[in-house]
């Protein structure tokens, strides 16, 4: 799993509401839509479905495990206070919100497995279910971006090259509008010393020894291979001026 449940966010946190069974089963249902709902062009020329009406689709999954999560009282009114013998009753929003988190974090996951599934199309399915949802969503999708960051280090390179080149098409796409450019920045320029022998090293290896700097520099020449150079330079720190 790439989110804690422990984590402060209220809508990252929601996932501890759902059972581990719970968790396999809509993944495996949001997997299932993402390949059936897949656009594609028939024979005859005829493009079928669209991004826009899958993202659709992830975004109301859950509206069908609601009814797993809240009871209802002999009146017929909704009750999310009660506690049933077989599962806990959880409010509408919580699985909403669980459910968000769970497609975010297949869709990664199906980016980062090797060989990955069809990038183009994920990063297309992220770009969608940003737009349609873009109070929860983005928030989803940078927290995401962070701990894949700090997780780099431990990926196989073609992993972290496949998260490198989804964000940079992702921040094309959003004017390059990304609230970690700073921090990358400060990270970027730490340096630890104790890995060097001499001075000599240092100015060969560079900041290239280092797995999440190189992810910093993917992102950022991948990113200015799509977008204008004044852009780029409005955009990003002086700092990362590679």
């Amino acid at each position: 799993p790439i989110f804690d449940v422990n984590s402060p966010d209220a809508s990252i946190s929601s996932l501890g509401q759902l059972s581990s069974v719970d968790k396999c089963i809509i993944t495996d249902h949001i997997r299932d839509i993402i390949v059936f709902f897949e656009p594609y062009i028939r024979n005859d020329g005829t493009y079928m479905g669209s991004t826009t009406t899958l993202a659709q689709h992830l975004l109301s999954i859950h509206k069908v495990y609601s009814a797993q999560y809240v009871l209802e009282t002999d009146d017929g009114n909704t009750n999310t206070n009660s506690t049933s013998t077989k599962r806990c009753v959880v409010d509408v929003s919580v699985v909403q919100a669980a459910t968000e988190c769970l497609v975010v974090e297949t869709i990664f996951q199906m980016l980062l497995q090797i060989p990955t599934y069809k990038p183009l199309s994920l990063h297309r399915i992220v770009l969608e279910l940003c737009r349609l949802a873009p109070s929860a969503i983005p928030r989803l999708v940078a927290s995401a971006c962070v701990v894949l960051y700090q997780l780099a280090p431990a990926m196989d390179t073609s992993s972290w090259k496949s998260v490198s080149a989804w964000l940079s098409y992702h921040l094309v796409n959003f004017k390059l509008s990304w609230p970690y450019w700073e921090y990358w920045a400060s990270e970027f320029n730490t340096v630890d010393d104790s890995i060097y022998t001499n001075e000599q090293q240092k100015l060969l290896i560079g900041p290239q020894h280092d797995v999440s700097k190189a992810f910093i520099m993917d992102v950022v020449d991948k990113t200015s291979r799509l977008s204008f150079p004044t852009a780029m330079k409005a955009a990003l720190p002086l700092s990362l001026h590679l």
